[in-house]
């Protein structure tokens, strides 16, 4: 116990005091600072090539315990033959807002082959823990292995990093400690006991810890769950690649396996309550969307890993591949394409990597390499246009702004053992990039299938502060979407393009016809509707009421409590219901077409007369908007932007003719 935790924090916090005096009396001491050594395959121009397998290793020798300055060596390896060492993968702003882009990020002293080096108090506090007094380790660390300062030398490296964690012995990865980190390490070897000793039916495991959830050991736990570490993209290629992955936490090292056993059994619907830090004003807490907070990092990280483990070899199409980690986080916007380039079959070619270009220049190259990758060449636009961007942009309206978070989840997700969607991939692309003074232009041949006609108002406003609402916000704000999607649709008996009822084809249009793991939506859904339709009744009735009367009223309302789901199993379902609406309403609009009146679900930016189109070749209808401006170039061209991908009931799964269309003949979309 002594030699994990004692003495561990004894030599950190000496460490800092002897640290702060020493970098007060060399501070003014330029001379003493280290200086990176040249790669000998560095580019010396931007035309070579080299063979580029050079990586730097730092060497950490046994600490004395009360010598406070962390001494340690860097030493130049070849990557095909590196000696045996550890790749660090850790947050390199530990404590600090992750939209702040790093402004006024700590800095600590250490000592690089007797000179001083200042480097990110994350990455400091990592090497202390890592350092020991029994052995020397030899490491990988970003912050000090790679010459930050330095963007010709970073473009040369980041590429090498799949390769780096995927050749090192173990990855160690190190969320940050506090003082109860201990307990949360604790905590999880408990759920995973329960999770093997009773892994029956007829127990219901969320009992077993239902009174620890205010306790500490809990909390801490659900701390470590909720680590925004697990929201940096960085990390996914870090994990996903590394053979050996473990979690070093509070003085103790877990494997990954063990701790996605535990994410997965706290992740159950039928335990997701657990996952509240407190019992404490559950409905006036702050809502964390799962494709946003730190539990969907983990579950795209895993998701990644095992796809990764199963190939050997990296074989993502670079279009999913953003679309999967679209809601991580990266200081520099950038990072979110060149940090996942180690999960690629092929890599981004060289001159895309370059920290010397804007962010614009490199999300159309991006998006015009993604273009240019087949099969799957439009899974870029799923994330792309000017109805999810929350200010203006001057990129091109197909090419996804990276600097955004985007709140709606795409509705092409490939990952069903069903069927995915398939609006027009039996007809074979058109596509051609056309270069102009006005900027590129995407040009692809379609059809335009109806223009929309009426819309519902969002669920949350077109801004970031959606994150800072809380859940009773939420069921109200997704209540009156409901209520108000349900009068636009509800008017005839029957659906024009299914021949189901209007009920069936507008519930199925919420949830997007789909559950989490497969598509189209179960029939045991309807019974599901006919609760949150009332559910929606009585939440609206609720309005103004503190969270206590809130919930209070919903419990007390008879109408509500007569078609209560009762049996685990129905209320599971329900929850599935749930989440299943929350997951396609964000972010969207419910619409009815002009013509053919059809559900859609469209943008939030849609307008009124916005186009509704199939593109040959993509897997969901898109919303295109025609561009008024006539000052730009090739004005003899008609000109469109893009507003978002779409759903359209009944046509998520092809068409045979275009007799249900508003024009069925074949148009050329030049979209600026």
């Amino acid at each position: 116990m002594w030699r994990v935790y004692i003495l561990p924090w004894t030599f950190r916090k000496t460490g800092e005091f002897t640290e702060s005096l020493f970098r007060t009396l060399i501070r003014n001491s330029p001379n003493r600072r280290y200086q990176y050594e040249k790669f000998a395959s560095s580019p010396v121009s931007e035309e070579e090539s080299p063979n580029r397998t050079q990586i730097r290793l730092l060497r950490i020798p046994r600490q004395w315990l009360f010598f406070g300055h962390l001494r340690c060596s860097l030493e130049i390896v070849d990557l095909d033959s590196p000696p045996t060492y550890e790749a660090l993968s850790y947050r390199w702003g530990f404590g600090m807002d992750p939209d702040k882009k790093g402004e006024g990020m700590e800095k600590r002293l250490i000592i690089v082959d007797g000179c001083s080096m200042l480097v990110p108090r994350s990455s400091y506090e990592l090497l202390h823990a890592r350092s020991s007094i029994w052995h020397p380790r030899v490491v990988w660390i970003d912050a000090i292995c790679i010459n930050q300062d330095d963007d010709d030398e970073k473009a040369y490296q980041v590429p090498l990093m799949g390769s780096i964690y995927s050749k090192a012995s173990r990855v160690i990865v190190w969320p940050g400690d506090t003082l109860d980190s201990g307990m949360a390490s604790a905590m999880l070897l408990r759920v995973l006991a329960a999770y093997v000793m009773f892994n029956a039916p007829q127990y219901e495991k969320k009992d077993f810890f239902a009174d620890e959830i205010d306790t500490p050991g809990w909390k801490a736990l659900m701390k470590l769950l909720h680590n925004t570490y697990f929201t940096r993209v960085w990390v996914v290629q870090e994990i996903a690649v590394g053979s050996n992955v473990q979690i070093y936490h509070g003085g103790q090292y877990t494997r990954w396996d063990i701790f996605i056993a535990v994410y997965m059994e706290c992740i159950n619907p039928q335990r997701r309550a657990l996952l509240s830090k407190s019992n404490d004003n559950v409905l006036d807490s702050s809502v964390l969307r799962d494709d946003t907070d730190a539990l969907g990092g983990i579950n795209i990280i895993n998701g990644l890993k095992e796809g990764y483990s199963k190939r050997q070899e990296g074989k993502v199409h670079i279009g999913h591949l953003l679309a999967d980690c679209a809601s991580m986080h990266a200081t520099d916007p950038r990072d979110r394409i060149f940090g996942l380039g180690g999960l690629l079959g092929s890599p981004l070619p060289g001159h895309m990597i370059s920290y010397k270009k804007t962010e614009t220049e490199v999300f159309i190259e991006t998006a015009c390499h993604a273009l240019n990758q087949r099969p799957d060449q439009f899974a870029i636009l799923a994330y792309a246009g000017i109805g999810w961007r929350q200010i203006p942009s001057a990129l091109p309206s197909w090419v996804p702004n990276w600097a955004e978070e985007r709140i709606a989840a795409s509705l092409w997700d490939r990952h069903y053992s069903g069927l995915g969607q398939s609006a027009a991939t039996h007809l074979s692309p058109e596509v051609e990039i056309i270069s102009s003074t006005k900027g590129p232009i995407l040009s692809v041949k379609g059809l335009i299938l109806d223009r929309i006609h009426k819309q519902n108002t969002p669920v949350t406003p077109l801004t970031s502060e959606y994150k800072h609402i809380t859940r009773r916000e939420r069921g109200i704000g997704m209540a009156r979407w409901y209520k108000e999607a349900s009068a636009l649709a509800l008017t005839d008996s029957t659906y024009p393009r299914t021949a189901q009822s209007r009920l069936e084809a507008f519930w199925r249009t919420i949830v997007a016809d789909r559950s989490f793991i497969d598509r189209p939506s179960p029939p045991s859904f309807t019974q599901c509707n006919t609760v949150y339709n009332k559910l929606s009744e009585a939440r609206l009735q609720t309005v103004g009421l503190p969270a206590e009367a809130h919930l209070a009223r919903l419990q007390a309302d008879p109408e509500l409590s007569a078609i209560w789901p009762q049996g685990l199993e129905d209320l599971s379902r329900f929850h599935e219901f749930q989440a299943a609406i929350a997951h396609a309403a964000d972010g969207r609009r419910f619409c009815v077409t002009r013509e053919g009146g059809y559900f859609c679900l469209v943008p939030e930016g849609s307008r009124v007369g916005d186009l509704v189109c199939v593109l040959f070749g993509a897997p969901t209808p898109f919303v295109l908007r025609e561009y008024a401006d006539r000052n730009g170039p090739d004005v003899e061209k008609k000109l469109y932007q893009l507003v978002g991908e779409c759903y359209v009931h009944g046509f998520m799964d092809g068409f045979d003719d275009t007799k249900d269309f508003m024009s069925p003949f074949e148009e050329v979309f030049n979209i600026v």
